[in-house]
């Protein structure tokens, strides 16, 4: 064995250790140096299957958990695909909607709360971008370790009632912390939709998917700028002096979009 071979052959054994390849003529036909032995069992490591997956960390070592792993694994196509698709490009829609409407209401909110152009940029792009950006990644590496569809309910949820909640602003500073809730909402939306859009897609289609759920952008902003001005008009049209309960047209045209995606926020949670 070993032991013997060890002490017959101390100079020979001292190479072995080292990996050097000598001829020995005299060891036994059952000696394996220990690098040999070494390597093996690393060659079989590395063949085996891990056990364990680190993703749902489920048994791997028979061929039935396997096959009931990937009979639960998401289907991709259909028709509750496409529905998903649908109820994620209204969310983008009223993502676009509830952000740019700021920009056609800008002058009426200059002249009523008495800012500035400088304010109104600080508004609608500083306040707004740099919380969207930094609440956007650890938003995103939530939906990666849960419920992706109640991550985009709840931000659905949330950015619409700080939109609403504009409406009832009467100061600069007051509608700067709701543009602020506005931003970290809105950042929770994107992140989970790209996910869940990529599991009921296959590869394939996913391109496409993608470009049409991305056309919410163009949709929700042209809407926004659209709906902003026509509710100025007709509110003050309709009330050119008293208004009820004070309200200017800016106040009215963020709660009458604010106050419908709340409303779809529970349809959004049903995907």
């Amino acid at each position: 064995g070993i032991k013997t071979f060890q002490k017959q052959n101390p100079c020979r054994w001292k190479a072995c250790l080292f990996g050097l390849h000598l001829n020995i003529r005299r060891r036994p036909a059952n000696f394996r140096s220990p690098i040999f032995v070494t390597t093996n069992l690393i060659a079989v490591a590395k063949d085996s299957p891990s056990r364990y997956s680190q993703r749902d960390g489920e048994y791997r070592g028979s061929k039935r958990t396997v096959n009931q792993s990937n009979a639960t694994q998401t289907k991709t196509g259909g028709r509750y695909a496409h529905y998903v698709l649908f109820v994620l490009v209204l969310v983008y829609i009223f993502n676009f909607i509830d952000r740019n409407i700021l920009s056609i209401l800008a002058e009426d909110i200059k002249a009523d709360l008495g800012i500035g152009d400088a304010q109104m940029g600080f508004l609608y792009g500083t306040v707004f971008a740099v919380f969207y950006a930094v609440f956007g990644i650890p938003l995103a590496r939530f939906a990666d370790v849960w419920t992706r569809r109640s991550l985009v309910s709840i931000g659905l949820g949330f950015w619409s009632l700080m939109t609403a909640a504009s409406g009832l602003a009467r100061s600069f500073g007051t509608l700067t912390v709701l543009r602020i809730g506005v931003g970290i909402g809105e950042a929770s939306a994107s992140p989970a939709a790209y996910s869940m859009l990529s599991d009921y897609y296959p590869p394939r289609l996913r391109a496409t998917v993608i470009a049409i759920y991305a056309a919410g952008v163009y949709i929700g902003a042209g809407i926004g700028i659209f709906l902003g001005g026509y509710i100025l008009e007709a509110w003050a049209t309709a009330y050119p002096v008293d208004p009820p309960f004070g309200l200017k047209g800016w106040q009215v045209a963020f709660m009458a979009v604010g106050i419908p995606c709340l409303l779809y926020t529970s349809d959004a949670a049903d995907e």
